[in-house]
């Protein structure tokens, strides 16, 4: 079970990472690809947003998020292992 939640961390971990360079690159945002990034990242990112907004300009979203994921995968694979 562990190996799961670590491998389902790893792989939101790199959707997090895609769909942040997506947003810095032009890209054509209709493509099927670009839409299922933004769906399965954008109710984290908006829940971050929340949470604490974009000051400045920079928006630090990606990068509170990927940290909260990595958190929530060492947490729950903390208490599997207790």
């Amino acid at each position: 079970m562990n190996e799961l939640i670590k491998l389902a961390a790893q792989i939101y971990i790199l959707v997090i990472i895609a769909a942040a360079i997506v947003t810095w690159v032009e890209v054509d945002r209709q493509h099927p690809l670009v839409q299922f990034l933004f769906k399965v990242t954008d109710p984290l990112f908006k829940w971050v947003r929340e949470l604490i907004p974009p000051f400045n300009g920079l928006d630090l979203t990606p990068l509170i998020a990927l940290l909260g994921v990595k958190l929530v995968e060492k947490v729950l694979v903390a208490l599997l292992e207790f």
